[in-house]
């Protein structure tokens, strides 16, 4: 979509700004798009269920969980300069 589009767009002009690579600048806007589906959607991301864990034989958390989980106890903090204001700018975000 466009506005998804327009988002990346701008997140890597700001991230080169920033020095960082366009590497870098694609996880920060993973990291912008979980806060916006916490914050801003319907819903809430969520880890596995320990049934699905169970059966599964999984380990570790559902990875968009494991990822907000870092923004939001600080130890993966988003890194670029201004991120709030660009999610309210493209999606009407505000975090």
């Amino acid at each position: 979509n466009k506005h998804q589009l327009a988002f990346e767009a701008a997140v890597q002009a700001q991230a080169a700004r920033q020095n960082m690579t366009r590497d870098d600048a694609d996880v920060e806007v993973d990291k912008m798009t979980v806060v916006m589906h916490e914050k801003c959607m319907p819903g809430s991301v969520h880890d596995f269920t320990p049934e699905f864990k169970t059966m599964w034989h999984v380990d570790e958390a559902e990875p968009s969980f494991a990822l907000l989980q870092g923004i939001q106890t600080g130890e993966n903090p988003i890194r670029i300069d201004g991120w709030e204001a660009l999610l309210a700018k493209y999606f009407g975000c505000e975090v």
